[in-house]
């Protein structure tokens, strides 16, 4: 147990976990990291005491939390649980001059620079060679839902930008795309990249070719589909992640054309860290590079899978080392 010590708490809130860790005296470096999960908390400030408690830490001063959702007049309803939270809240609750929460990809991008080599992955023949003045880079990933955001180095200022770019409209591109998007049609008012490249996307994907093929459905969440694909011989779902893996290169590079991010595509999301060798093998790069006249800015841009498991609490500390005195 650390003493005498000035702690930043930091976090990382998704519909169904919450990560919590601590900064002391002002460095990055992440301690106490401790995930929770969020359906045990009825407010995310029984969540912080529980953790708070869990480590004895008394007194904060500052906090900044990643947060899975759109953030409006320094607010946010997450989506997938009942929680609500304002930075101004924080601020009066834990005496904080400094509260500030980011969208999740948000901070993700601010950890790009900060990732070591063995918590990264390069999925790509070509190794970036950054002019550390002057880059644009993204990050990207399917999860309970799509993220998207940008980080921009402008004379060597540093920013970033958050989307709801996964609620874009999918645009298929050959026959089997389409016919999934036929079936997904008849489900939702307007098909979403969303609505293939996430975990419920996986099992809409694999609904979709049970209904092409005539078959019960025997399979109901997007762990069960990967485990079918490494441990047996289902058909129809090693075509799941097929088109899963196609999708999500095609979409990453409409990503990469859109944000002229030629210096970089990182890709995050539990669902492609756990399964790392099947991205690897897929036809991701293939479709990630198939841009008609607009191959060549592809073909030369890095994609590099984050491997770390906690890059939105690193990108929380980076931003709060930067933006704070403490």
């Amino acid at each position: 147990m650390m003493t005498n010590t000035h702690y930043s708490l930091l976090a990382d809130i998704g519909g169904t976990y919450a990560r919590f860790g601590c900064t002391v005296n002002g460095s990055a470096e992440l301690h106490n990291i401790q995930k929770l999960k969020c359906a045990d908390y009825a407010t995310l400030e029984d969540a912080i005491n529980a953790y708070l408690e869990n480590f004895e830490i008394n007194e904060l001063g500052s906090i900044c939390m990643a947060v899975a959702g759109p953030i409006k007049d320094n607010c946010v309803n997450f989506t997938n649980n009942s929680w609500k939270i304002c930075s101004e809240s924080l601020k009066g609750q834990y005496r904080v001059n400094f509260a500030k929460l980011l969208n999740d990809f948000e901070a993700i991008a601010y950890s790009l620079l900060h990732l070591k080599d063995d918590q990264i992955y390069t999925i790509s023949e070509t190794n970036s060679s950054l002019d550390k003045n002057n880059f644009k880079l993204c990050v990207l990933g399917p999860g309970s839902g799509f993220g998207i955001a940008s980080l921009t180095c402008k004379n060597k200022k540093i920013f970033t930008t958050s989307s709801e770019g996964g609620h874009a409209s999918f645009a298929p591109i050959n026959k089997v795309q389409q016919d999934i998007f036929n079936a997904l049609d008849k489900k939702y008012d307007r098909v979403t990249n969303e609505h293939l490249l996430s975990g419920p996307g996986i099992v809409n994907i694999y609904d979709a070719f049970c209904k092409l093929e005539g078959v019960e459905c025997l399979l109901f969440n997007a762990a069960s589909i990967f485990d079918e694909v490494r441990n047996s011989n289902n058909s129809i779902a090693k075509h799941t992640v097929d088109i899963f893996y196609e999708v999500l290169g095609q979409v990453a590079g409409d990503i990469a054309l859109i944000l002229n991010t030629y210096d970089g595509v990182f890709i995050a999301g539990g669902i492609a860290q756990r399964y790392p060798e099947l991205l690897v093998n897929s036809s991701f790069r293939k479709t990630f590079e198939e841009k008609g006249k607009q191959r060549y800015l592809l073909k030369n841009t890095p994609t590099t899978l984050i491997t770390y498991k906690y890059p939105g609490l690193l990108g929380a500390s980076v931003y709060n080392k930067y933006y704070t005195k403490g």
